[in-house]
């Protein structure tokens, strides 16, 4: 192996460890943080203060209120895949990101 042959061969390993931790310092730079979802059109359906417990059930969102005819049950139908009532409790399946649906709606109601 000549000099040239062995400069070109350090070159190419140091040019492949530089684009492997740019790509570990962009990757953890960039890392997905949980996203809080805006659930002011589901607060003013259930209203804030009428709100008792909020569940996840598999898909489902359970949620307890307090005052049945406080909820806007249309709104409510119109934004989500379903909505059932037993009693003071609604049952809710939600097009997407139930999880953090969940999530933002916890935090809003601490």
């Amino acid at each position: 192996m000549t000099s040239l042959d062995l400069t070109i061969l350090i070159s190419v390993i140091g040019i492949i460890l530089l684009t492997v931790v740019c790509l570990l310092i962009y990757r953890y730079r960039n890392k997905p943080t949980k996203k809080v979802f805006n659930v002011d059109w589901i607060m003013a359906c259930l209203k804030e203060n009428n709100i008792i417990s909020i569940e996840q059930v598999q898909a489902r969102v359970r949620i307890d209120v307090r005052d049945m005819s406080l909820v806007d049950l249309e709104s409510l139908k119109e934004n989500t895949n379903g909505v059932f009532i037993k009693g003071n409790q609604i049952v809710v399946t939600f097009k997407s990101h139930t999880e953090e649906i969940i999530e933002s709606l916890r935090q809003y109601i601490q």
